[in-house]
């Protein structure tokens, strides 16, 4: 598995921005929380819609994923492997606040393709948002895909700096993140700029 420092997905990030700018025009950019953070910011400010950056929260049933922890180690292996490939993650908050009519939703990586799935039809039911197109740092490209994304820097499976394992073995990865992403914020706060979010529904 090949492994991306903080500074690749950063330089990912800004390869993604100029392959979206080359073929589509959304007029807002959506995050798919926490992971797709970082490249929605930077998309979103290389397009020019960091004041039309949303956040959107995809999740499985928690109490699902604490059961199997319960079991032997060999069968909870097994058991969270099928749930993570077969189940179906939704959106946790309904009242997303967005007026658009072209989306760019943006995540970290798509392995599944399940959750990019997921915040499509949510736009498109919840929202009224009818051109919505995707974008992600690594696309694991399984076969048959379930919803490819449209764009994508990296093919293959990725493991990103801030991802749970990651974090275990590099405790200053999750740190660099984090406070690279309290710098950016504060730079698009001292522009004046506010950040899309989520309503509470």
């Amino acid at each position: 598995m090949q492994s991306a420092s903080l500074d690749d997905c950063i330089q990912q990030s800004h390869q993604l921005a100029a392959m979206v700018a080359r073929e589509y025009r959304p007029d807002c950019v959506v995050a798919i929380l926490d992971g797709g953070v970082l490249p929605a910011m930077i998309i979103a400010e290389e397009l020019g819609l960091a004041h039309r950056l949303f956040g959107i929260r995809v999740k499985r049933r928690r109490d699902i994923e604490q059961a199997y922890r319960l079991l032997p180690a060999p069968v909870a292996g097994l058991v969270h492997a099928a749930y993570y490939v077969f189940s179906r993650p939704v959106v946790e908050k309904k009242g997303l606040e967005i007026v658009s009519s072209q989306a760019l939703v943006v995540d970290d990586r798509a392995d599944t393709e399940s959750s990019l799935r997921a915040a499509v039809e949510h736009l498109d039911r919840h929202c009224g948002i009818r051109s919505v197109r995707t974008a992600v740092l690594s696309w694991l490209g399984k076969w048959p895909p379930k919803m490819p994304p449209n764009f994508h820097v990296h093919k293959g499976m990725l493991k990103l700096p801030w991802s749970a394992r990651s974090a275990e073995e590099n405790p200053d990865y999750h740190a660099d993140f984090c406070k690279f992403i309290q710098r950016h914020v504060a730079y698009l706060v001292s522009r004046g700029i506010i950040i899309g979010k989520l309503a509470d529904p």
